[in-house]
């Protein structure tokens, strides 16, 4: 079964920076966009040093089946 998306995310890459701030209370499906445009951040920087900067101060949690996400 498929759901609507729950939580937000906003993902941003500037050189060899990755930013990315999570939002609200998530679920599979969120997660599964968000590791998305991850995986699409890191295909650009082409195997350069990553930095990764996560903000979690507005992540409100998530069922258990988005963590292991």
């Amino acid at each position: 079964m498929k759901f609507s998306e729950h939580g937000n995310f906003q993902l941003e890459v500037d050189g060899n920076i990755i930013y990315c701030r999570v939002i609200g209370c998530r679920n599979q499906e969120a997660s599964a966009k968000c590791l998305k445009a991850l995986e699409k951040g890191f295909r650009q920087l082409k195997g350069e040093p990553i930095v990764m900067i996560v903000d979690s101060t507005c992540f409100e949690g998530g069922i258990e089946e988005a963590y292991p996400l």
